[in-house]
């Protein structure tokens, strides 16, 4: 991830990486480093943000995501500068907010966010692409992309964004479940774009 195409950036809340692309879609990576979450550091999602760029230079799309340190939480955090740096690079069209889940039976899990009304059609894409890899897939448990969320506050400025929670296999570059995804969300992205869902 050292390509000139990836600049690297600092600022008092953490750091990040990030990808200017020219089609109007963002693949996101908030958790991607050690978050703080009301004074406490909560875990790392490695392999986020890695398969965010993968995907943002495959399409020639924007990807965001964090880098250590980071000294506060993008997805929790009222009003946080990612959120409006996403915005900047991501001003209409789709977003994809890429996050980490432990394994509660099935791979993976599709949040909608507080206006899911955005992403009809779209949502629905999606789960068909992961299902038909096999990779079972929850909408809306456990998680949902609340209103603090990325995915949420995106939404709030009339972006059609999805939260997506995966195992950590998934992020796995050795695992077959990683190839599963990485093949299940190529197919999605490009039904986005063929299927003007933007």
């Amino acid at each position: 991830m050292t390509s000139q195409d990836v600049t690297l950036h600092h600022a008092e809340w953490g750091s990040w990486k990030e990808r200017l692309g020219t089609i109007p879609i963002l693949f996101s990576a908030p958790h991607n480093a050690e978050q703080v979450r009301d004074g406490l550091p909560k875990a790392a999602e490695p392999g986020s943000l890695d398969l965010a760029i993968e995907l943002a230079r495959l399409f020639d799309a924007s990807a965001i995501g964090t880098i250590p340190p980071l000294h506060s939480d993008p997805n929790w955090d009222a009003d946080h500068p990612y959120v409006i740096r996403a915005k900047e690079l991501l001003p209409h069209g789709f977003a994809l907010d890429l996050h980490m889940m432990r394994d509660r039976g099935f791979p993976a899990c599709i949040g909608t966010g507080t206006h899911p009304e955005l992403v009809e059609g779209i949502w629905q894409s999606l789960e068909s692409n992961l299902e038909n890899m096999g990779l079972e897939t929850s909408v809306g448990w456990p998680f949902g992309a609340g209103p603090q969320t990325v995915t949420s506050n995106l939404q709030s400025a009339g972006i059609k964004a999805l939260q997506l929670e995966l195992t950590p296999t998934c992020f796995d570059v050795k695992s077959e479940a990683y190839k599963k995804v990485r093949e299940a969300l190529e197919k999605f992205t490009r039904a986005v774009i063929n299927d003007s869902l933007l």
